[in-house]
């Protein structure tokens, strides 16, 4: 009697692959080599951001450390507040 075989139906798991797909794969790892790049962007942003408030806050904090007094004396104010523009711009700027 003979043996009964039946037919090999694995596709062996591959498929046919455009270039197209392959430029896709390429973009892809560039993508993910660049979000390092991103996270330190994000990180620097953060930083700058830190700096910007811990720049301000004390002004503010001045500000309205005499909510009593109607009358702010500030001297030298105009060669004060390009200073600190400059500074601000500075690390906006980075």
């Amino acid at each position: 009697m003979k043996e009964k075989f039946e037919p090999f139906d694995d596709d062996f798991g591959f498929n046919f692959v455009d270039e197209d797909f392959e430029e896709v794969k390429t973009q892809a790892k560039e993508l993910q080599a660049n979000s390092k790049s991103d996270k330190e962007m994000i990180d620097d942003l953060q930083h700058r951001l830190e700096v910007m408030f811990n720049s301000i806050n004390p002004f503010l904090e001045n500000l309205k450390s005499n909510p009593d007094k109607t009358t702010i004396y500030w001297p030298n104010r105009t060669a004060k507040i390009e200073s600190f523009q400059t500074r601000l711009k500075a690390i906006l700027e980075g």
